[in-house]
């Protein structure tokens, strides 16, 4: 359970509701400080569309990330979202025997 309330839509002014097009969670707690939450999107589209680093590195690095943190939610969300950049079931496979010290695709 949250210690903050999930905003919805509704409960934006005109100019913010746009930023909880995709409600999930956090996006729905910073929410609750609606310049943060048009930052912090800002940000997120900067690092997702604009930033040099390939894409499908940049999901594996997130992917990684939430494996050795132990983050399901930032893991999970980051499965779909990878597939956009190419990422694979074989590349996920590769990145858990990575962290077990297997060989893979990554050494």
């Amino acid at each position: 359970m949250s210690r903050l309330e999930h905003i919805n839509e509704d409960d934006l002014d005109t100019d913010h509701k746009h930023l909880l097009a995709r409600p999930i969670n956090l996006f729905r707690v910073i929410g609750n400080s609606p310049g943060a939450l048009r930052v912090h999107h800002e940000f997120g589209e900067w690092i997702r569309w604009h930033c040099t680093l390939d894409g499908r590195l940049r999901e594996l690095i997130i992917l990684l990330v939430g494996i050795l943190k132990r983050s399901d939610y930032e893991f999970s969300h980051h499965v779909e979202i990878s597939r956009q950049f190419g990422v694979t079931d074989e590349d996920i496979e590769n990145l858990f025997a990575y962290i077990d010290s297997h060989d893979t695709i990554f050494t």
